[in-house]
């Protein structure tokens, strides 16, 4: 890599210039010897001449809130929850908590302050999926929902209400993958990202100001955070400490073991 590394005669012109070492964003930016951004602010045309967008992987859907049911036979009464507990608002670490659970037809019945939200990862193909709990998101209401879900990128959804969930689920089918939030009264906020479902060609400012509205609206329906956006989508990453959620179970990831999320509760335990 001879033409690198040096602003001289015959080197490769892609240089920052700073105002100081550590300060960003820096002042100019160069590429090709040509000025690209300034200030911050993207200078450069960029000529979107894209090819066709790929229609594999899908992004599944459509959805319905009985697709967020914890007991798919519509069953009531208890059960036994593995949780992925968040530890903190600053970090992805989680770790098991085993949680009684009641459910109503089939569905999910949460406290007012117990802390809890679901979890649902569908394969991107549908041929499999899991519905879960998750704890200490901060969520009070809505749901969360996207198609970039490290590291697997399957469609990723939380969320407090299975009709929000359907909700922003169906909002990210209908784009061919993105980021949508969403309360029973619709769609608050969404990024759409049609290449594979994570990729924008939309310039800079409009792709970063669209996650900023994002984050907006997940901090409205209660996520707190410093990064919500971040956070909440590695919750699928299934290498990533403690537990985190795949399509097929939650994973242990010191033991390696694939956990169901639920099972019948002891009558002892309700």
């Amino acid at each position: 890599m001879r033409d690198q590394g040096a602003i001289a005669p015959g080197y490769l012109a892609d240089f920052l210039v700073m105002d100081d070492i550590a300060a960003f964003p820096p002042a100019q930016v160069f590429v090709g010897g040509q000025a690209v951004a300034q200030a911050g602010v993207m200078t450069a045309a960029i000529t979107r001449d894209n090819p066709a967008q790929p229609d594999y992987p899908a992004i599944p859907g459509a959805f319905s809130p009985d697709d967020f049911k914890v007991d798919g036979h519509g069953g009531g009464g208890s059960v036994q929850a593995q949780v992925v507990g968040l530890q903190d608002k600053r970090s992805t670490l989680t770790k098991l908590q085993q949680r009684t659970l009641r459910l109503r037809d089939g569905h999910a019945q949460f406290e007012a302050d117990d802390g809890l939200a679901l979890a649902s990862v569908i394969a991107r193909d549908e041929s499999s999926r899991t519905v879960g709990l998750i704890a200490n998101t901060g969520l009070s209401q809505g749901a969360w929902a996207s198609s970039v879900a490290h590291d697997c990128h399957n469609l990723l959804v939380i969320g407090r209400s299975p009709d929000a969930m359907a909700e922003a689920a169906n909002a990210v089918h209908a784009m061919g993958g993105g980021v949508a939030v969403a309360t029973r009264a619709g769609i608050e906020a969404s990024l759409r990202l049609p290449y594979f479902g994570l990729l924008s060609d939309e310039p800079v400012a409009a792709v970063a100001a669209g996650l900023a509205a994002v984050e907006d609206a997940m901090r409205r329906i209660g996520a707190h955070q410093t990064r919500p956006f971040l956070t909440f989508s590695i919750m699928s990453l299934s290498v990533s400490p403690y537990a985190k959620f795949t399509d097929k179970g939650i994973v242990d990831t010191e033991s390696r073991q694939l956990i169901q999320p639920f099972h019948p509760a002891d009558e002892s335990e309700v």
